[in-house]
């Protein structure tokens, strides 16, 4: 299986030096074999149990709300119909999580397929491998990366919102995109009303303020995992089913910061966003600079909750995707047909988290048909 796992990442880099016009019609052949692959596998299981326990017998008893994770209940609903429940749940979940990848980053590419091929082959060395076994939880956020990717396209607020609805109907863990985008929304009407800085004078208290953000999840880290904590179990009614978790100290334990894992996340994060700071900050379109402040800000929620692992996993897991689309701008911009040093770095750096998450990590160890 490793041998296989790493032949797909490579070919996914090779095919994106091909011509357009060569590669159009081996994308979706090449990953309709790896959806099926992974989805009749027999192990790792975690929703087989789901199936028969969590889901609801009956349509009505779903539910609509922000907290009812709905939309993947009526997906194992349907699935329930049908022979091979599990092995259907995974054929649809992995179907639409990379028919999705595909869509955002052409989004963003201008509908280029080697970008494609380039962004789903480091998808593959890294976030795949970190959270295959989840399918609910990278459904979510693949959900709210196309979201994202549409509105930095058109800017349609609305649709974005729509999206980010149904990404928390599958997993409660995208919530918080809902709350960032609105204050987003409404922040950027102010700012357009109330033009108090000079361009100068807002890169300067950018920095500041990143300084100060990155200052205070390291020193405060602590209390802010207590602040969350007394915040779940004074709403617990809010949270049925999720509360329980933090009484699990399998869940509840601090994450090392100073470890070669965390480390690893760090350096990985901090080389892409060093890489695509000049051409994404020249980009003509300046949402674009929205997928590079989120990366950054996957990396700050990490900080701040790492006195509780679970949450800071989470939640933090959903802005770890965007390394693609910001890996997509940045080539797109760069030119993508030009064999840069930033693309030779970049798949040097698939490699080493390729051969981390496989050898080292062991994440494919439990695969088993």
């Amino acid at each position: 299986m490793p041998i296989f796992y790493l032949c797909y990442i490579y070919s996914f880099f090779l095919f994106s030096y091909d011509r357009e016009k060569n590669i159009q019609k081996l994308l979706f052949p090449l990953l309709i074999a790896f959806i099926i692959v992974f989805s009749i596998r027999s192990s790792p299981d975690e929703y087989m149990r789901y199936l028969e326990i969590a889901v609801p017998e009956n349509f009505l008893d779903l539910g609509y709300g922000l907290f009812s994770q709905w939309l993947f209940n009526l997906i194992c609903q349907i699935c329930k119909f049908f022979p091979n429940p599990l092995t259907l749940l995974y054929l649809i979940s992995y179907s639409l999580i990379f028919f999705l990848i595909h869509k955002s980053i052409q989004l963003i590419s201008d509908k280029s397929y080697s970008i494609s091929f380039f962004t789903i082959g480091f998808y593959l060395s890294h976030a795949f491998l970190s959270f295959y076994e989840g399918i609910r939880g990278s459904l979510a956020n693949i959900l709210v990366l196309f979201a994202i990717c549409i509105f930095i396209k058109y800017k349609r607020i609305i649709t974005t919102i729509i999206y980010l609805y149904l990404a928390a109907s599958i997993h409660i863990q995208t919530l918080p995109f809902l709350f960032i985008f609105a204050t987003y929304t409404l922040s950027k009407e102010i700012f357009k009303r109330i033009k108090l800085f000079k361009f100068k004078q807002k890169k300067v208290l950018i920095v500041l303020s990143l300084i100060l953000i990155f200052a205070s999840s390291i020193t405060f880290r602590s209390s802010i995992s207590k602040i969350f904590i007394n915040f779940v179990f004074s709403n617990a009614s809010f949270f049925a089913g999720y509360d329980g978790y933090l009484y699990d100290k399998s869940y509840v334990y601090e994450i090392n910061i100073l470890g070669f894992t965390y480390l690893g996340l760090l350096c990985t994060n901090l080389v892409i966003l060093v890489l695509s700071y000049q051409p994404i900050f020249s980009h003509p379109n300046k949402r674009h600079r929205i997928l590079f402040f989120l990366v950054l800000f996957g990396q700050v929620l990490s900080l701040a909750f790492s006195n509780l692992a679970l949450v800071a996993y989470r939640f933090s897991s959903a802005f770890l995707y965007f390394q693609m689309p910001l890996i997509a701008s940045l080539i797109t911009i760069e030119n993508k047909n030009k064999i840069s040093y930033k693309k030779f770095i970049l798949i040097l750096l698939a490699s080493a988290l390729s051969f981390w998450n496989i050898f080292i990590q062991e994440n494919l160890k439990s695969f088993a048909f």
